[in-house]
């Protein structure tokens, strides 16, 4: 009995690696069929595994201005300096060398205490100066990895770069804008947060202060909520900027359940990350090069698209894309 020579499948390293074998061999499959809920995220997850490697790996290389930010947030290139650690230091050394006594002596030995500080150097600024490239990467990149991810969620064909590349060329005035408004953005959210933080710990816990201080947190955590919508919407409809951020904005509390566990899930992988940092710190580095930004977005868009599918397509158009009569009136 002859083998049918046209059952058998060559090995292509690039389908491999991409997972474009498997959208195609599995498009249309009965199980992709299944609600988008939190026990078939687990299936799915498990099935297009193979897919957040690529995923991973292009978003760090498509924004390789986070290895300058990491570089310059590490501090390698800083100098050290010799400084007090309490801030009446100043006044209690003045004390000990004009009036020594027991009790200037006594201030000193506490107030005085010198710990190492890391001055920030030109060389610092300018690898601080290349991160920031990463404002105007991070938007097309996202873009691309969220058509992806979509098609992936959507249960239809994945062809890795050609949809990358083409989402890109197709949404790359909005996307530069989009990821530059987002990076802006999330920079003075931290600076809020760690500033009122400074102010409550050290300027005297006001109500002022600590009402500020959880306002910032719960803007953070609506924003972070909204990241998950964004793009999404960005590579799907045709929308000005304004009206992808008032959308995102209404869904972070039409699906508010299901965004708060992905925030969650989003949380645990971070970390899980960190765990590792500390116990072992090569492999802490590695997994963020690895999986760690590929599960991230795999989650969040996870958690958006089937609430985008039910709010702002279902109704409106048939599932072969032809519209809806109501939507045409």
């Amino acid at each position: 009995m002859k083998e049918n020579n046209n059952n058998r499948k060559k090995f292509n390293l690039f389908d491999t690696l991409t997972g474009n074998r498997t959208s195609r061999k599995d498009a249309g499959r009965k199980d992709m069929e299944a609600p988008r809920n939190l026990k078939f995220f687990f299936k799915l997850f498990g099935m297009e595994f193979s897919r957040i490697l690529p995923i991973n790996i292009v978003f760090i290389l498509g924004n390789f201005p986070i290895i300058f930010l990491m570089i310059g947030f590490a501090g390698y290139f800083n100098d050290t300096a010799v400084a007090a650690r309490s801030s009446l230091f100043p006044a209690v050394s003045s004390m000990a060398n004009t009036a020594a006594t027991p009790l200037s002596a006594a201030l000193f030995g506490v107030h005085g205490v010198q710990i190492p500080q890391s001055v920030t150097t030109a060389t610092t600024i300018v690898f601080f100066v290349l991160g920031a490239l990463i404002l105007f990467t991070i938007g097309p990149v996202t873009c691309g990895l969220t058509r992806i991810l979509r098609n992936i969620v959507k249960g239809e064909p994945v062809f890795f770069f050609q949809d990358f590349f083409s989402t890109i060329k197709k949404n790359l005035r909005q996307a530069i804008i989009v990821g530059f408004l987002d990076g802006v953005f999330l920079m003075l959210i931290i600076y809020d947060i760690r500033f009122f933080k400074i102010q409550v710990e050290y300027g005297g816990s006001t109500f002022v202060n600590g009402l500020m201080f959880w306002i910032s947190i719960f803007i953070a955590l609506c924003y972070l909520i909204m990241r998950m919508y964004i793009y999404p919407m960005l590579i799907t409809f045709r929308l000005s900027i304004g009206k992808i951020l008032k959308n995102s904005f209404i869904f972070t509390f039409l699906g508010f359940g299901r965004n708060l566990l992905a925030l969650l899930g989003c949380a645990i992988v971070i970390l899980l990350n960190l765990m590792i940092a500390v116990i072992y710190v090569p492999l802490g580095i590695m997994i963020p090069i690895i999986v760690t930004f590929g599960i991230i977005l795999f989650i969040m868009t996870y958690a958006a698209w089937p609430k985008i599918d039910e709010i702002m397509i279902k109704p409106y158009y048939y599932p072969d894309g032809t519209p809806r009569p109501s939507a045409e009136e």
